[in-house]
């Protein structure tokens, strides 16, 4: 297996664009109330990569697979589960620098600060509720929703 990647930026899927060009992608999650940081750098050998514009939204995702994703983000080795990617992240473009010898563009990215109270410690208590009723209380808490299946278990 080998790691695999999807990037969105404003709406459109670049993965397909860039994977012979990916040379890294570096996310760093800082905990309390500093927002997340992404970078992407890209082999730009021949000029050819059109740059984003400032302020667009980019969305990351990582994980282990044999193969590029195949639109559904789901991946079946031989003999293995089905892989799937994980969302790193939601950032907006900040940056974009261009360096030479050999040519790259690093696209550096980072997501609103205030989306880190997720990430900020927290004690309450939750007796008598549903991990899905957790949940939502923690979702609703972050503008977030929730998608769960399957039953409930009681605390």
């Amino acid at each position: 297996m080998k790691p695999i990647f999807a990037v969105t930026v404003g709406g459109s899927d670049i993965t397909a664009i860039i994977i012979d060009r990916l040379l890294s992608i570096t996310v760093t999650e800082h905990s309390g109330s500093e927002g997340d940081v992404c970078s992407i750098e890209l082999d730009d050998r021949d000029s050819k990569i059109v740059m984003p514009a400032l302020g667009a939204v980019m969305d990351v995702s990582l994980g282990w697979g044999a193969s590029p994703t195949d639109g559904a983000g789901a991946f079946k080795p031989p003999g293995q589960p089905v892989m799937v990617l994980q969302s790193v992240g939601t950032y907006t473009l900040d940056a974009i620098a261009m360096q030479s010898a050999p040519q790259t563009m690093i696209l550096e990215a980072n997501s609103p600060s205030h989306a880190s109270t997720l990430k900020s410690q927290r004690t309450e208590n939750y007796e008598n509720q549903s991990l899905a009723q957790i949940a939502a209380t923690i979702a609703q808490r972050n503008g977030l929703g929730t998608a769960i299946t399957g039953g409930s278990i009681m605390f």
